[in-house]
């Protein structure tokens, strides 16, 4: 898998979840857990047959971030981190994760090894990503 592909969808799938960071609810395992969701399980039985596979991992992570079931997005992000520990995003969804599910203590953790990983060209990479939607959100 390009890495760069993986980081990029992941910024764009991070400008979208964190607009919604500000209004989405607690962990809601319990309700998740009892309706069955068709993205989540499909992902599942993929990963089921390549547990190495970073890039549905990763789309499993963001429909559990989607379904508020953060327990099981920390809980993915942390197998991804395993498989690529030098990726900078995964500690960043993890420390998202972590904090929409109320645990300020865990989110700061990930966020410092965020800050440890993340690598000045994607500090500028992003920088230039996000003046482009900026700039596009203009016209």
């Amino acid at each position: 898998m390009n890495i760069k592909t993986l980081f990029v969808g992941m910024i764009l799938a991070g400008s979208v979840t964190f607009v919604n960071a500000q209004t989405t609810q607690t962990d809601s395992a319990a309700a998740t857990s009892q309706t069955s969701n068709p993205t989540i399980d499909g992902l599942k039985k993929q990963i089921e047959a390549n547990p190495q596979d970073t890039d549905a991992l990763a789309k499993l992570a963001g429909a559990y971030q989607d379904a508020s079931d953060w327990t099981n997005a920390i809980e993915t992000w942390k197998k991804i981190s395993a498989l690529l520990p030098d990726w900078a995003p995964s500690y960043y969804s993890q420390a998202y994760a972590y904090q929409s599910a109320k645990d300020d203590a865990n989110a700061k953790l990930a966020y410092e090894k965020y800050i440890a990983t993340v690598k000045p060209e994607e500090i500028e990479a992003n920088k230039k990503f996000s003046l482009c939607i900026f700039l596009c959100c203009l016209l």
